[in-house]
């Protein structure tokens, strides 16, 4: 029985190292082809935080500028009077898109609005494009 339990032990055992080598390599390799989907996701994950970032900077400017000359508006004197509303260049334009002469004095205040958000995404636009080339002209450089 003890000669039956050497023979197993060394056969399984030699073969069990043999295995382990054989394996070893391939596991070696499997963990470097998980750590580089590791690391291509992240850039990934990174790049759309960015772009996350950017769309809600454009947008919070947009706001802000809307929100800026909706609320100064008020103080123009052609959109306090309605006839100064109706001689204004956009008041005509409206005008003859049938809105209403009560509507456009606050539709003068929103289409000026609605502008002055449209030129604040622009410039962002601008801007984060802008910076983005520098960068890479700057890592290009080096």
């Amino acid at each position: 029985m003890e000669k039956f339990h050497q023979e197993i032990s060394e056969k399984y055992l030699l073969q069990m190292q043999k295995d382990y080598a054989s394996l070893s390599v391939n596991l070696k390799q499997l963990e470097n082809l998980i750590n580089s989907i590791r690391g291509i996701t992240e850039i990934e994950q990174a790049e759309s935080y960015r772009n996350f970032q950017q769309l809600v900077a454009m947008i919070s400017v947009g706001l802000g500028a809307y929100a800026s000359v909706i609320s100064i508006s008020g103080q123009f004197p052609y959109v306090t009077d309605t006839t100064r509303a109706s001689n204004h260049p956009v008041g005509k334009f409206l005008s003859k898109h049938s809105v209403p002469e009560p509507w456009l004095a606050p539709g003068i205040s929103i289409i000026f609005s609605l502008g002055a958000s449209i030129i604040g995404i622009v410039l962002t636009v601008a801007i984060v494009k802008l910076r983005y080339i520098a960068k890479s002209w700057k890592q290009n450089s080096q």
